[in-house]
């Protein structure tokens, strides 16, 4: 080679190595080649130089799996190519100790093999140690590799960041590449490699039910978890570093049923809660309720708002070997119930297994319920519909129903609509149908309901439910109270009073466990002889709240 080659070749690496290192003079001619080579540190020199790049081309890497997933990454690493720091967002080597050691002047070795990572209590960790200590211990597969820093690096599956350590490993120690395959793995016996098959076996568990939300549950084999402490333990991390094995089998295959079925997680209430056992090798489809809100009237009497099972033979229809005279064998004390008429309309519309009745409250059985109406949900288990029309549905409750009870308002609800309808406080206005046992004066009638308004009223428990309530003394409020002369002997009385107030008892005075009551204020005997519930509205606010709706 000519010395002019020689000479250009010489200043080509003395000027790499002085950009990289910052401190080797360059020499010119054969003689500066010929030291440049010579000097013992050029080895090193190269070396460091290769790792450089190696660093280098591993963060565009990760920029580009980052950028595919669209996500950012706030606590996204640079690496400082003079001293190999690990650099956080924000901040710059000012000559101090920021990873494994500080700069260093040009002649002292510098180890420029780890990449230092920050755990949140400040303690570090080297997670090419971490992922060559795992590898030691037998076969892991990247997923297994990759959970134990799975804090790290947003964005990315655990089975990129294994990929990306065994790749880092192998070119930090100069080793041949070698991969494990998932089935190979000690860890996780290859289930890790099984995520698409669980994922295609859970949509077909779920048949053809429609849903929108879904969660996967995965029950872990004992010796799986056994072999998880164990990784942990040998790789030098904590027990509860990086990810469980559960919480990424739920991930990854909950992400792919997701793309099957073109549905949406939720940690919520979904409607299909799946369950994998993979020690049984399972997966169990559970299909939750589905629920419909709505107000019903129910236009005739004699008809309780639930079935109600005759007492005397508890619902079976039979006294020994005969039918019960009770109830004539039907085992109930009444043909029909508003959750007849509605419930079953709903549950076949829907293609349920079963349908539960829930009311706000309930009107007596020879009371009407007019005006407004009164809140209830109907409640279908496994159903196998959820989109349904509600304005179609509601005409056919009606038309089955065929004017003894109406419904409106339907709308699909959430689970939590349950609870707000049967514990939600709420008001009611009544308009009773009175006879006393003397005749009243217009003026003494009207004295009398304006004492009543605005009281609080004393009830202990009714004569005529006293078999099925607990005995005991309840405070209720009486809003407002106004009342009609029919004739002498006879008045429409209106009561607004809270959820919970025995009308029939607040006229009559139930022999003296209601106080005070019309009766007692009139001095005159009274009876309830017909009562209408005119409206149930919420005590603060209405029932309606769009949060309890579904879309």
């Amino acid at each position: 080679m000519g010395a002019a080659a020689l000479d250009a070749e010489a200043r080509a690496v003395a000027v790499d190595d002085a950009a990289f290192l910052g401190g080797v003079e360059y020499l010119s001619g054969e003689r500066g080649a010929r030291g440049h080579r010579l000097d013992p540190v050029y080895g090193l020199r190269k070396r460091q130089l290769l790792v450089f790049e190696v660093c280098e081309k591993l963060h565009a890497e990760f920029d580009r799996l980052r950028a595919r997933r669209r996500l950012g990454h706030s606590r996204h690493h640079v690496i400082d190519p003079l001293n190999f720091h690990t650099v956080g967002p924000g901040r710059r080597d000012e000559g101090r100790a920021v990873g494994r050691e500080a700069h260093r002047p040009h002649g002292q070795s510098v180890e420029a093999r780890k990449t230092v990572i920050e755990w949140d209590a400040g303690v570090r960790m080297d997670v090419l140690d971490v992922a060559a200590r795992a590898a030691d211990t037998g076969p892991v597969c990247d997923a297994c590799l990759g959970r134990l820093v799975a804090e790290r690096s947003f964005g990315l599956s655990n089975a990129e960041r294994g990929s990306a350590l065994r790749t880092a490993l192998a070119l930090r120690d100069d080793e041949d590449y070698e991969p494990v395959e998932t089935a190979d793995c000690w860890v996780c016996e290859g289930r890790c490699g099984e995520f698409d098959a669980w994922a295609e076996r859970a949509t077909d568990a779920v048949g053809d039910a429609e849903f929108e939300t879904y969660n996967v549950g995965t029950r872990t084999p004992p010796l799986i978890e056994e072999n998880e402490a164990l990784l942990r333990e040998e790789a030098g991390v904590d027990a509860d570093a990086g990810e469980p094995f559960k919480s990424e089998y739920n991930r990854e295959v909950g992400k792919r049923v997701g793309r099957l079925t073109d549905t949406e997680v939720s940690f919520d209430r979904p409607d299909v809660q799946f369950t994998i056992d993979l020690a049984e090798d399972a997966v169990d489809a559970k299909v939750n309720s589905a629920f419909v809100y709505g107000r019903y009237r129910k236009l005739e009497r004699d008809i309780p708002q639930t079935e109600w099972p005759c007492r005397e033979c508890n619902g079976s229809g039979r006294q020994g070997a005969d039918p019960c005279d009770h109830c004539g064998g039907s085992g109930y004390l009444y043909d029909d119930s508003v959750e007849e008429y509605t419930a079953p309309v709903v549950e076949d519309v829907m293609d349920g297994t079963d349908a539960t009745f829930h009311g706000a409250g309930r009107e007596d059985v020879d009371a009407l319920m007019l005006g407004t109406g009164r809140p209830f949900v109907i409640e279908v288990a496994e159903p196998r519909r959820r989109r349904v029309e509600t304005d179609r549905l509601q005409s056919d409750i009606n038309a089955f129903a065929d004017g003894a009870v109406e419904v409106e308002g339907l709308m699909l609800a959430t689970y939590d609509m349950v609870e707000r309808v049967k514990e939600h406080d709420a008001s009611k206005r009544y308009r009773a149908e009175v006879a006393f046992d003397a005749d009243v004066d217009g003026d003494a009638l009207a004295d009398a309901v304006d004492r009543l308004e605005g009281t609080t009223v004393e009830q202990y428990t009714p004569n005529r439910v006293d078999h099925r309530r607990a005995g005991l003394t309840r405070e209720r409020d009486v809003y407002g109270a106004s009342a009609e002369p029919d004739d002498a002997r006879h008045a429409t009385v209106e009561i607004h009073g809270a959820g919970g107030l025995y009308i029939k008892e607040l006229i009559s005075g139930d022999e003296g466990r209601t106080e005070p009551s019309l009766a007692g204020i009139l001095g005159v005997g009274a009876e309830v002889t017909a009562l209408d519930v005119v409206a149930v509205e919420g005590e603060t606010e209405p029932f309606e709240d769009e949060a309890f709706f579904r879309e």
